[in-house]
């Protein structure tokens, strides 16, 4: 067996469940994958030397204790990361993909913290702050020069959901995309209207912007809003966009609301950009940057 996941119930008798993991742990000394929803004191007395991928709910100081019985974990996935709850002062580590689902407290510096642990061997990092319609995305934070931004991290990818990152170039989050030099690839979900001058702060090594869940299309409630709001807000970022931008690919979505994508089309029809009208099951656009 290499993969397994376990719903692991913490409880004061939970002795037959201990003496079960233990037994369990034992008997697949080749396992790989490993998702729990909690994680009992027996995990680190016998941990599982193979894993690489590890998956679980996040509790104050795991994350040491995770980077450091598992030597070859790659890729980790802490759920209910609570913001401020990991120390800056971290084992070595390996790691290659991390996935942070978090509450909206800090959220600047939430997304600082993990941005310390992107050092050298992680690539890819995926942040998901916890939230919905009573409260749809972190409150705005201003550039600050005593926000602490390593530039340092060799990360090609990044996936920001419900985190409006272009929606306002004057805030500590656009500080700290811009202080990624080696991004490549950004994924943005659940976004709120794009910035006109959005684009104006994209890393220079950025090559693939994606963005999908459109909140300024399914958050609007108002019987007179503009549902395209978000659409109309992107296209107008890409035809303010510095950028030179080679390709845009886009899915309406197939679904009985698909999105109005006409507005982007018209963009690139007018700064003569490649346009491509995909048939996904998700809406989505993609924007393929030219090299600065």
């Amino acid at each position: 067996m290499h993969g397994a996941s376990l719903d692991y119930q913490l409880c004061s008798e939970s002795g037959p469940l201990d003496l079960g993991l233990e037994q369990f742990l034992t008997m697949t000394p080749n396992l790989k994958t490993l998702f729990m929803a909690q994680c009992p004191l027996v995990l680190w007395d016998m941990p599982p030397l193979n894993i690489s991928t590890f998956a679980t709910t996040f509790a104050p100081g795991i994350l040491p204790s995770i980077l450091e019985q598992f030597p070859r974990l790659q890729n980790i996935h802490l759920r209910d990361c609570h913001v401020m709850s990991f120390s800056l002062d971290l084992p070595k580590h390996n790691l290659r993909t991390i996935r942070f689902d978090s509450s909206h407290d800090h959220a600047v510096a939430h997304f600082a913290r993990a941005l310390t642990l992107c050092f050298d061997t992680v690539h890819h990092l995926d942040i998901r702050f916890i939230g919905g319609f009573l409260q749809p995305t972190p409150f705005f934070s201003p550039r600050s020069s005593s926000l602490k931004c390593s530039s340092n991290t060799n990360l090609r990818s990044l996936r920001l959901h419900n985190i409006s990152v272009f929606s306002n170039i004057g805030s500590a989050y656009a500080q700290l995309l811009q202080n990624l030099p080696a991004l490549q690839e950004l994924h943005v979900s659940n976004h709120m209207c794009f910035d006109s001058s959005a684009f104006s702060i994209l890393p220079p090594s950025l090559q693939k912007l994606t963005v999908s869940d459109y909140y300024g299309y399914w958050e609007m409630r108002r019987e007179d809003a503009d549902n395209n709001a978000f659409l109309l807000a992107l296209a107008k970022s890409i035809n303010m966009s510095p950028r030179k931008m080679t390709h845009v690919i886009a899915s309406n979505g197939r679904r009985w609301n698909a999105y109005d994508l006409s507005p982007v089309a018209a963009a690139c029809k007018f700064e003569d950009i490649k346009y491509s009208d995909v048939d996904e099951k998700d809406g989505f656009v993609q924007i393929l940057c030219g090299y600065l």
